[in-house]
Parts: C-alpha cells; sequence; structure tokens
C-alpha cells in the first residue's frame, strides 16, 4: 500500500474502526467469489504416493483461480523503484511430511509454479500447517492478469484438503492496491490484510488482522478504515493520518510479507523449494 501520509489531498472519513469479533464464512461454493467472508472453495487431494493406505482421501474437481470481478478491468502495470527488503520468517513442522504431501498434490492440480507463490503458517491455531497461495487474479474473458488472489487452505478430517478462506484486489498505481502479510498476536500467527480501494479519491482503505477456523470461521482481532463516499474534504486530514498511522504501525510489526502490491516482484516462494523444505 502506497505511504498512506503522502497523499496528496485530503479526504472525506466516514468511519475509523476498530473491533474485535468473529465472523463465520459461509461455505457456499455456487456462488461467485464476492465478499471473501462469504463463500469457500472445498478442494480436495488424491493420496500421494507413499501414504498410509489405510487414511482415505476423498476425490473432487478443483477450481482455477479466475475471478468474474470488477477489479479484474485492471491492469497490472504498477511497480515502485524505491528500495524494498521484504521480511520473512520461517516456522517449523516437524513430522507433517504426510500433510505437507496432500497440499502438493492440490498446488500441482490448481497452480502454476511458474506464477503462485506459497507459504506455510499455522493459520488455523491448531499447531499444524495451513498452506497459503498468492496467484494472479486473472480476467476469465480476457485471460489478463489484474490482481492477486490469497486462498488459504488447511487439512480437514479424512485427509481432505480445503479452501478455508480467501481474499483478493488489484494492482494499479491508482488505486486498488492489495497487500497482504503474516503477523503475530498473542503469540500466534495472523493474516493482516491491508487494501486501497480509492478511485478517483473515492473508496475506502482499509486493514484487518485474523486468524481462520478449520471450519472457514474468521475471527478478526482488529479492522479498521478510512471511508470517503463523497470525494475531497479539507476537513478529516486528522482522521486520514490517524488511520494511516494505525495501518504503517501493523504493516511494521508484521515479521512476513506475502505479498505488497507496491513491491509485486519483490516476494518470491516458489513451490518446488518450499515444499523441499518439508518433505523429504
Amino acid at each position: 500500500m502506497k505511504k498512506l501520509t503522502a497523499v496528496a489531498v485530503v479526504l472525506l472519513v466516514l468511519s475509523v474502526a476498530a473491533a474485535i469479533g468473529v465472523t463465520v464464512w459461509v461455505n457456499n461454493s455456487s456462488k461467485p467469489v464476492a465478499e471473501p467472508q462469504e463463500t469457500t472453495q472445498a478442494t480436495t487431494a488424491s493420496e500421494p504416493s507413499g501414504a498410509d493406505s489405510s487414511e482415505p482421501v476423498s476425490e473432487s474437481g478443483t477450481e482455477k483461480a479466475t475471478v468474474a470481478e470488477e477489479a479484474s478491468r485492471l491492469s497490472l502495470n504498477y511497480e515502485t523503484t524505491a528500495p524494498f527488503k521484504a521480511k520473512s520468517k520461517k516456522r517449523i513442522f516437524k513430522n507433517q511430511s504426510k500433510r505437507f504431501k496432500l497440499y502438493k498434490t492440490v498446488f500441482d492440480k490448481m497452480f502454476d509454479a511458474e506464477n503462485a507463490d506459497v507459504f506455510f503458517y499455522d493459520i488455523t491455531h491448531d499447531g499444524q500447517a495451513d498452506m497459503l497461495v498468492i496467484s494472479p487474479l486473472v480476467n476469465e474473458k480476457t485471460g489478463k492478469t489484474s490482481g492477486k488472489i490469497l486462498q488459504l487452505f488447511t487439512v480437514t478430517q479424512e485427509n481432505t484438503v480445503t479452501e478455508i478462506f480467501r481474499d483478493y484486489g488489484g494492482i494499479t498505481a491508482s488505486g486498488h492496491g492489495f497487500s497482504c502479510y503474516v503477523t503475530e498476536s498473542d503469540g500466534k500467527d495472523c493474516l493482516l490484510i491491508v487494501k486501497d480501494e480509492l478511485n478517483d479519491g473515492i473508496g475506502k482503505l482499509s486493514y484487518s488482522v485474523c486468524y481462520v477456523l478449520e471450519d472457514g470461521t474468521v475471527v478478526t482481532q482488529a479492522m479498521g478504515q478510512y471511508a470517503t463516499p463523497d470525494g475531497i474534504d479539507n476537513e478529516n486530514e486528522e482522521a486520514l493520518d490517524r488511520y494511516s498511522k494505525e495501518a504503517e504501525k501493523l504493516m511494521d510489526a508484521a515479521h512476513t510479507v506475502l505479498f505488497d502490491y507496491r513491491y509485486p516482484k519483490a516476494v518470491s516462494s516458489k513451490a518446488d523449494k518450499a515444499f523441499g523444505e518439508y518433505i523429504k
């Protein structure tokens, strides 16, 4: 997210919210992607070679990460030239090789290893590795990349790999910035998602810190937004400054950058290396 405190014009604020709450993400894969907390996509993997055949693995189709969205009208055309070093903290997951083999089976079916980054953190807070994938947001009509999509997978009952959360956003110089990080809250890993959804000074800036339970329940630790539905208003510089400081503080505290729209080529976590650390 571009440096918020450098905004040239002051925008009108509706609200700066900070809340702690729980939102249940409804499992309804038949709907097109709308708000990320309202849809989920279950994806199952065949049992990999060498796995324990006594534990069944269910079969079903998979879904490519294409989204028919307003965001798809955007173009991938922004990359800052400012110095940037992506922060990254690895987690050690012992004795979970079988779990990682299941993840790799799903990853290989759903994603192109050339343009998808994969990370492993315990976002469900159950002591087991979860798989995070960052891949291009593709316009299904034109085939052009318009942004990025974040998908979170975990292993549920009967060795089923299930997508339990997704979020997405465009990448442009004039707004629609999407960035996501891993941060700690109460000593456990959580997602930090930051969005710039302004068009010509109208829209909103927002952030949220959350973790996700195995059943898709999203537990929000912190959130905030700066909304400007009516455009420029010189009386709300203080509100923008307050939001900016809150968001910057959270981003600075995050220990890992999954994707930052200001530096789209700065982060690389390719599948062969990521899986190789856990599958022997």
